[in-house]
């Protein structure tokens, strides 16, 4: 379903080291978030930033992906992935912005496809492509290198190639604040095409959301052990701080869902890697 949003939440999200804080500094003009290429963050872990953009409000969500902690139990994974689904729950989902550097690997595709499912594919999703800073003619390398990411699956409403650094400072300038401030302006136009010209957001019913990303979770990230029964889901959502009551309600989710899992036949999972991949979007 879509609701009125009077504030867009952006889901910034990526690989460690692609770039998002940075992006997030740009999209804000300011440096609000902490630019790191650090990996100890755990798979959906996220920090928000309230943001002021000529269109209106919109908050930040910059989530960790795959290459950042996805490591540990269903339950480690699903209770973050709560956590989120809580915050963002109120005004819904405007747009997946999806950080890339470099060149498409395995992780890159499973990332997209874990937040496409994350939003049931009912979002648009932009692609930053960062650390352009030595390509000439950035509109050009979209036209080149676009059909690799769309041979593997990857399509996407929106893009923009950009500079993400000012780089080291030359007199009284950066070396690369031109380039970086046209990139600043083409983030924030792709924003307004792909969020802001739109005030309606993607929302979903909390137990409608929660079952199919666990679905998710469990047949193509990690695997649900037997002795694996919601108990550990529920202490986790504890120590959160979230009611008795919800985390019950929580743990019982996510009994059914395994139950209903076991009943139904094996889903195939493929493994596919990226460079063997032909999957063209229509």
């Amino acid at each position: 379903m879509y609701v009125d949003s009077p504030r867009q939440n952006i889901i910034v999200f990526g690989q460690a080291g692609a770039g998002k804080s940075s992006l997030i500094n740009m999209i804000a003009g300011e440096d609000f978030a902490e630019t790191s290429s650090d990996t100890t963050r755990c798979t959906f872990d996220s920090k928000c930033y309230e943001v002021q953009l000529d269109g209106g409000p919109v908050i930040l969500w910059d989530t960790a992906g795959l290459d950042e902690g996805i490591q540990g139990s269903s339950s480690d994974a699903i209770a973050r992935v709560y956590e989120l689904i809580r915050r963002l729950e109120k005004n819904g989902v405007s747009l997946l912005i999806y950080c890339v550097r470099g060149r498409i690997q395995d992780t890159t595709v499973k990332n997209y496809e874990m937040f496409k499912a994350f939003c049931k594919g009912k979002v648009p999703i932009a692609v930053v492509v960062t650390a352009l800073e030595l390509v000439e003619d950035r509109k050009a390398w979209w036209s080149k290198n676009e059909r690799s990411f769309r041979k593997t699956g990857m399509c996407f409403d929106d893009h923009a190639c950009i500079v993400g650094i000012k780089g080291p400072k030359l007199g009284n300038r950066f070396v690369y604040q031109d380039a970086y401030n046209s990139s600043s302006a083409e983030v924030k136009e792709m924003i307004k095409r792909t969020a802001l010209s739109n005030s309606t957001a993607w929302n979903a019913e909390r137990k409608v959301w929660l079952t199919g990303i666990m679905q998710y979770i469990r047949a193509h990230l990690v695997a649900t052990s037997d002795g694996d029964d919601g108990t550990q889901l529920y202490q986790k959502l504890k120590r959160i701080g979230f009611p008795e009551g919800e985390c019950r309600e929580v743990e019982k989710v996510y009994n059914d869902s395994i139950a209903l899992s076991k009943e139904a036949p094996p889903l195939e999972v493929s493994h596919v890697k990226a460079s063997e991949m032909d999957a063209e979007c229509q």
